[in-house]
């Protein structure tokens, strides 16, 4: 362990990753030049557990849904989200934006914490720099009201194009390729591909620094997420924006991002460079999962690492690794000790006591 990287255990039992201003986990090997354009640190939510009782409720245990986080997102970065269902990903978007609150913990847009600003105006600039693409395209719209007052909305709020707000819509609208009459319709009117073109929309035409893209093509049918996948690659170079890009369908994340973070039961066990991790991970949880991955060429036999064990409880978790009751590298050290994230080899940071070393993994052969 190097000496920017220490474990502090509190009087409940949890640990904590702590860095010297130099080192932040998973960070690339340039990141000094680079700019952060929002920061997470020690991010945690616990949700109470309570009995009910005529008189009374008492907490009983918690929830550990996020469970101390330390991420960095670049400006013109996408940064993909991985990992099954319940790990904490929407949970961890949810506190990124503000729309839960964070046990402990900070999260911060340049240099302003977006949980503890005071100041309306700044709370109002954060709120226009830091917008969310919503999983459900149909929900995430009111079918109360037209396309053009979806749109406007955000801009006389933020008191932007004031000169031109109908024309920004138009002009927004043409660039997630929708055309001048869609503005008069309802969000009834339109497919479900068109229905997250608008919501895409409706977080850029503000023109944010950061973008949480919350599993945004997995309601629509395969034929369309490819088009939206590449709108918003073509837009997030254009406008120069930052995506942190959630989704559990990991070739998806593969063609959109350039980093990758792999959660597991709160935590961050595996960051770095996409192709990296996708050739060479290091975690057997990030190794599992990239193995099941469909490949389509019949003269190539994967290797699939098959998971035995349920996942623990997060009402529960067990002592040390919380991948160790699952893993096929676990050793004793594993259910004593809880593995911190350090520097595996490149740009691999994971949190494993047994990483994978070889030079390549080797998931795919040639059959003879």
């Amino acid at each position: 362990m190097s000496s920017s990287e220490q474990i502090d255990t509190k009087g409940d039992g949890t640990e904590m990753f702590q860095q010297d201003s130099e080192v932040f986990p998973g960070s690339p090997s340039n990141a000094e030049s680079m700019e952060v354009v929002l920061e997470l640190r020690n991010l945690r939510k616990y949700f109470p557990i309570k009995t009910q009782s005529i008189l009374f409720s008492k907490t009983v245990g918690h929830i550990k849904a996020v469970d101390g986080i330390d991420l960095q997102l670049f400006r013109g970065e996408v940064l993909g989200l991985v990992g099954e269902s319940g790990c904490g990903k929407s949970t961890l978007s949810k506190m990124v934006v503000g729309l839960e609150k964070p046990t402990t913990g900070q999260v911060w847009l340049g240099e302003r914490n977006v949980h503890e600003e005071t100041d309306k105006k700044i709370k109002l600039d954060i709120t226009r720099n830091l917008q969310m693409v919503f999983q459900d395209p149909y929900n995430s719209l009111n079918p109360r009201r037209m396309v053009k007052d979806t749109l406007m909305e955000p801009l006389m709020i933020h008191q932007l194009e004031k000169d031109d707000q109908y024309g920004a819509v138009l002009r927004m609208l043409k660039k997630v390729g929708l055309e001048d009459y869609h503005a008069m319709r309802y969000p009834h009117e339109f497919s479900g591909g068109q229905r997250q073109r608008i919501g895409l929309a409706r977080a850029l035409i503000m023109k944010p620094d950061v973008i949480i893209a919350d599993e945004p093509v997995s309601a629509l049918d395969v034929s369309v997420q490819a088009s939206i996948l590449n709108l918003m690659q073509d837009l997030q170079k254009e406008m120069n924006v930052s995506i942190i890009f959630i989704a559990h369908d990991l070739s998806v994340v593969k063609h959109v991002s350039n980093r990758v973070a792999v959660m597991y039961l709160g935590r961050i066990v595996e960051i770095g460079p996409t192709d990296e991790v996708f050739e060479r991970p290091a975690h057997p949880y990030s190794v599992s999962l990239i193995s099941a991955i469909p490949f389509p060429d019949p003269d190539i036999e994967k290797k699939k690492v098959i998971l035995t064990g349920d996942v623990p409880s997060p009402i529960d978790l067990p002592p040390g690794c919380r991948f160790a009751p699952r893993c096929y590298k676990v050793q004793p050290k594993c259910h004593e000790e809880s593995p911190v994230l350090k520097h595996i080899r490149g740009e691999i940071w994971a949190a494993c006591h047994y990483p994978e070393d070889e030079e390549v993994i080797k998931l795919h052969t040639v059959k003879e």
